[in-house]
Formats: structure tokens, C-alpha cells, sequence
């Protein structure tokens, strides 16, 4: 995804900073997605005998790791020099980051990231964050 990010950018764009932070971000953003991904099918993979990453590390390793990636995609959506290029609109991405620390990261970190059946709502905040970011990226360009 970061290199049809860039090869896009570079159809309409000279190579430069912005183009940079917005492969980074995105790179952040899909390795937080491809953490997340194998965990659904965790003991249809065991039964399959398939390596994926839900079946060699735990399930409570990937989301931590996941909501740290997703901390430094807002990170790196909402830094002084992208807020210098695109805009004071992309500050429309702060709401979607508060919902996810709020709603998934501030929650699990307090558990030190140990799951129970009352975590759910922390979990789909995970998606819920994914979902908002992606309509007000599309939104910030408007503003």
C-alpha cells in the first residue's frame, strides 16, 4: 500500500517532504490493519496448520502493537509540516485520534493490555477509529 501510495503522489506530484509523510503514514496505518487481520480466523489457521501472525503471537501482543502503529499514523497525519501543506482542515483527524485514545488505547494501556469479555467496546473503538479516519482524511480536503 505505501508504494501505490507514492507511485500515485509521483503521477501528479514531484517527490517531496509531504510525500514522504503521507507513505509513512499510510505504511503505519496498513501494518497497524495487518496485525489486526489474522486474528478472526486464529483457530481456522491452527486447524489449517498455517503460520500466520493470529496463530505465532498472542492475540493481546497484535492489538498492542496495532493501537501503537495507529498512535504514530495520527502522529504522523497531524505533525507541524503536514499541517503546513494541506492545511488546517486535516486537523479534523484529532477527532477520530481523541475517539481512539480515549475509546481503545487509554482503556487497554490502564488493563496493561490484558483482554476480558468486558473489553469489546475497546476493541471495536480499534475499527470504529479506522473507519472515522479514513471518511474525515477524505473530509479534511474540503475544509
Amino acid at each position: 500500500m505505501p508504494a501505490y501510495t507514492l507511485s500515485i503522489w509521483l503521477v501528479y506530484s514531484d517527490l517531496n517532504s509531504i510525500a514522504i509523510i503521507i507513505t509513512v503514514a499510510v505504511f503505519l496505518f496498513s501494518i497497524s490493519g495487518l496485525l489486526l487481520k489474522d486474528l478472526k480466523d486464529i483457530s481456522g489457521d491452527r486447524k489449517a496448520g498455517l503460520k500466520t501472525l493470529g496463530v505465532v503471537f498472542p492475540p493481546s501482543m497484535l492489538i498492542k502493537y496495532s493501537c501503537f502503529f495507529m498512535v504514530m499514523y495520527y502522529l504522523a497525519i497531524l505533525n507541524p509540516i503536514t499541517l503546513n501543506f494541506l492545511g488546517t482542515g486535516i486537523l479534523v483527524m484529532t477527532f477520530p485520534f481523541i475517539y481512539f485514545l480515549d475509546n481503545t488505547f487509554i482503556h487497554l494501556y490502564k488493563k496493561n493490555w490484558n483482554f476480558d469479555s468486558g473489553d469489546l467496546k475497546a476493541l471495536k473503538g480499534i475499527g470504529n477509529s479506522i473507519f472515522i479516519s479514513n471518511i474525515f482524511i477524505g473530509l479534511s480536503s474540503f475544509l
